[in-house]
């Protein structure tokens, strides 16, 4: 779940923090408030900005006290807390007394700092008014939990933190990724999401290049590439389950198609065989082929090109040839 700092000045607006503190709580956020410190408006200013910076989200609670400034300053912690929000970029939900509401004076500064920050939230911040602890609780808990699905729809989504360096593949991974952030979905409709994943498939790896074809220098190449777009369908398989349930068997056997691939590739075009449990960890990374065991050398024709003999050539064009009928018609409209 996302991490909320929450913002207030100290004894004015501890019932209202507390509020917040445990309503959020209650929702199964990760919170960090001033309580995390010590019982006093003089937190310690590092700790405090380095948390608001490490959070993903700034909830910020003001009534008519502007707050300790530290030696050396000339802005509250207050302040330097939310112009830390601002300045890192993270989503600021601003929660303010309401001004109708009879507030203690010892709770209202007398100088203007603090009239004049809630001026400017007002005018350049969206703002949202509070009468009670409960008033502001219930505000607070709505505003994080919208917030929270904004969230989750760009960063819950299944390639959200994958990394891979093949070209075709990282392009189709950055795609699927731009696209899960502008429909704001977890998992994409079919519609969308098949044609993509076809792409990983038109070109020589797959599609247009038979193994006799391929010269031994992109064979740790072709066996990359095919590791890594094993590992971009594995992270739709349930993205495909749910909106393409028709087609998800079809998938299962695409899936098992491409590792099957890869494995027939790896056992039969290097010696020793390829070990998946050492290149497991490396593909989609740049240490991945220095990992491979040296390529098996075949006879030369007179093109220069190997001449692999059937018991090698075959189970891997079976393999390959397979995945192409599946891909046809699980992408077949």
């Amino acid at each position: 779940m996302p991490r909320i700092y929450v913002s207030s000045t100290y004894e004015d607006l501890a019932d209202e923090r507390e509020a917040v503190y445990h309503i959020l709580r209650k929702m199964n956020f990760d919170v960090v408030a001033m309580e995390d410190y010590v019982a006093a408006d003089e937190r310690p200013l590092d700790r405090c900005l380095a948390d608001v910076a490490s959070c993903d989200a700034y909830v910020g609670i003001f009534a008519w006290r502007y707050g300790y400034i530290p030696q050396g300053k000339d802005q509250s912690i207050t302040e330097l807390e939310f112009r830390e929000a601002e300045r890192t970029k993270k989503n600021c939900l601003l929660f303010m007394l309401d001004e109708n509401v009879l507030w203690l004076p010892k709770f209202t500064d007398k100088d203007n700092r603090i009239e004049t920050f809630r001026n400017e939230l007002k005018k350049e911040r969206i703002v949202s008014f509070f009468k009670t602890k409960d008033d502001l609780a219930a505000l607070a808990s709505v505003a994080v939990g919208k917030l929270n699905l904004s969230m989750s729809a760009t960063t819950s989504y299944p390639s959200a933190k994958l990394e891979l360096n093949d070209a075709t593949v990282n392009n189709v991974l950055l795609h699927l990724r731009k696209l899960h952030q502008e429909l704001g979905q977890e998992f994409l409709p079919a519609e969308v999401l098949l044609p993509e994943l076809e792409l990983l498939f038109n070109r020589k790896t797959f599609r247009f290049e038979e193994l006799r074809n391929c010269p031994e220098q992109r064979w740790s190449d072709r066996l990359d590439s095919a590791y890594q777009t094993h590992t971009l369908l594995e992270c739709y398989a349930r993205n495909i389950k749910k909106t393409a349930p028709d087609k998800y068997p079809l998938y299962q056997k695409l899936l098992k198609a491409v590792e099957d691939y890869c494995m027939q590739m790896g056992t039969l075009l290097f010696q020793p065989s390829v070990d998946y449990n050492e290149i497991e960890n490396h593909i989609g990374k740049k240490t991945f082929k220095g990992l491979l065991p040296p390529q098996i050398r075949f006879p030369e024709g007179q093109s220069k090109q190997p001449i692999i003999p059937d018991y090698v050539n075959d189970p891997i064009e079976t393999h390959r040839r397979l995945i192409i009928r599946l891909i046809d018609r699980i992408t077949k409209k």
